[in-house]
């Protein structure tokens, strides 16, 4: 039996890369990562032994972490832009994901009908799987709750000194299914989906439970200081490692990396966003001794750069194809003054923890959410007594949150604020959200070893939305859930070559524009009128198309 028991064991770990190190809880230590980032940065903070074997994740930007962005639906040269719903963004955090060398299912276009193109062929010979357009794809789609619409709509705020965004009117769009050909990504899917519908594939229902990067995913730091606190983490053992820190930084071209891709398989929809692939991410490094004594490392040099797309781990020494001014190529790290030394990244390492032993906080109180249409604004305090808190996470989605599951929550959008003296009243927000919407949000306190304190909860719901962007072929577009499904590319089409060109047909178009969007906004939400909306608009798409056919043999 013994025998049996340990041949069950090797195959259960078979495939598994093996842990870098025991992992028996030695004396609390705590090793500090510090730096500057630009803004709008993808950024990955991780610790590996002296071999270079991988240890631990402290720190990924949420995009990344919790939102699937590297591991979504969509060839991955296809164009971006703010709150962009497609294209795998693999070539994000090369070096970080080969090192960490976790697989997961490999993210296509597709839904309930598979990813095959052959077995979801829309009406004009698209298929609605076909991951090398950001069109048509109705037949795979499902409503979007973070990413927004590809042909534009979106709303930009200024929150606490923080460009945010919204997105401006509902969007429907494929949340994908796996490849069925042994393809593997070494990035997550995304963990926040948490309702679907008809459309949508087996595998997604499952994207959350797969994601095992909530934890240490967070808001992308956007205010261009010296980070506060500092990225904490408490190692298992004593010893000497390196702390690594990729950043990436979108369209960050200069005359060595400015690559150009158009590829959408549809050409009329490659105007949609835009290029987006520069210079490739660069990684700092410091060692770090964990042990009796203080130990502090700064640099201001980057150790290397990685493939311009993802494709290995290969770090790449420094070259001057990569430019190191403030801002861009190895100045995405930002240099930063303190205790009287200049760097980019500094790391220390702490005999020890907080003085009561690593003992977690007490919970957040007096939690109080004030909704608006896409935001809500989120204040409490921290704990009047015991031990103080080092930093805050905040959570939401439109489930419940329990302390169970607060790490499979979404992490806020906006960096969460310092916590001051104990009993101190803190205030932020978190925006991007959907109006007229129940939002349950979570917040916890960690101490400077990160002992994590209960959750404070709360819900609200957010309020209407003053005015609503349905991208101009209101009903249609709410009927069909997108912008870019091919029955809209058809209106679309006859009203600019017909409508448009004469005075009764602008009247007729001024006259939908002004009715439209109250009905287009009350079925927008309920399947069985986007259902009936879709058969009576049906013919007229018909006719459409007939005519288009028609002028295009003429020709």
């Amino acid at each position: 039996m013994r025998w049996l028991l340990l041949l069950v064991l090797v195959a259960a770990g078979a495939g598994q890369p093996a842990p870098a190190r025991a992992q028996t809880q030695g004396p609390c230590r705590t090793v500090e990562v510090g730096f500057s980032p630009v803004k709008n940065l993808q950024i990955a903070v991780w610790v590996e032994d002296t071999a270079g074997n991988y240890v631990a994740t402290l720190y990924v930007t949420r995009l990344t972490g919790s939102f699937g962005l590297a591991n979504r639906p969509g060839n991955h040269f296809l164009h971006a832009a703010t709150r962009f719903p497609y294209g795998r963004r693999d070539m994000v955090l090369p070096i970080w994901a080969h090192k960490r060398n976790k697989s997961y299912g490999y993210v296509v276009m597709g839904g309930k009908a598979g990813n095959d193109p052959s077995n979801c062929t829309a009406f004009d010979g698209t298929g609605s799987c076909d991951d090398n357009t950001i069109a048509f794809h109705a037949g795979v789609s499902s409503p979007e709750p973070f990413y927004c619409s590809p042909s534009g709509g979106q709303i930009t705020q200024n929150s606490q000194g923080v460009d945010v965004v919204s997105c401006a009117s509902p969007f429907y769009g494929s949340k994908g299914a796996y490849a069925t050909d042994g393809r593997m990504s070494l990035y997550p899917p995304r963990a926040d989906l948490t309702s679907f519908n008809m459309y949508d594939s087996d595998e997604a229902h499952q994207f959350a439970s797969l994601n095992d990067l909530g934890a240490v995913s967070g808001a992308t730091p956007q205010l261009q200081r010296l980070l506060d606190p500092p990225i904490r983490w408490r190692p298992f053992n004593d010893g000497k490692y390196v702390v690594r820190v990729e950043v990436a930084l979108e369209s960050d071209t200069n005359p060595f990396h400015n690559y150009h891709y158009n590829v959408d398989s549809q050409q009329q929809f490659n105007s949609y966003g835009h290029d987006f692939i520069g210079q490739p991410s660069v990684v700092y490094s410091l060692p770090i001794t964990v042990g009796d004594g203080n130990d502090e490392a700064t640099t201001s040099s980057y150790d290397g750069y990685s493939d311009f797309d993802g494709a290995t781990g290969t770090m790449h020494l420094p070259d001057m194809t990569i430019t190191d001014s403030p801002g861009t190529g190895a100045g995405r790290l930002l240099d930063a003054t303190d205790g009287g030394k200049t760097f980019r990244l500094r790391v220390r390492a702490l005999p020890s923890c907080d003085t009561g032993g690593c003992a977690a906080p007490e919970a957040p109180v007096n939690l109080t959410l004030t909704p608006k249409a896409t935001s809500v604004d989120v204040s409490f305090a921290s704990a009047p007594g015991g031990i103080p808190a080092n930093r805050f996470d905040i959570r939401y989605r439109d489930t419940p949150i329990s302390d169970a599951d607060f790490t499979s929550a979404n992490p806020s959008d906006m960096t969460p604020p310092s916590p001051g003296t104990q009993g101190s009243v803190v205030t932020t927000s978190i925006s991007g959200l959907h109006a007229e919407k129940s939002y349950y949000v979570a917040v916890r306190a960690f101490s400077t070893c990160d002992a994590p304190s209960p959750a404070a909860i709360s819900s609200t719901v957010t309020t209407q939305q003053k005015f609503v962007v349905l991208h101009g072929c209101f009903i249609a577009t709410a009927a069909y859930g997108t912008p870019l499904a091919s029955e809209i590319d058809a209106l679309r089409t006859v009203r600019d070559r017909a409508l448009l060109t004469n005075p009764l047909g602008r009247l007729a178009v001024a006259g939908y524009y002004a009715l439209s969007p109250p009905v287009a906004a009350a079925i927008a939400t309920d399947e069985r009128l986007r259902a009936g909306a879709r058969a009576l608009i049906g013919p007229i798409v018909d006719v459409a198309r007939a005519g288009l056919r028609a002028a295009a043999a003429a020709r």
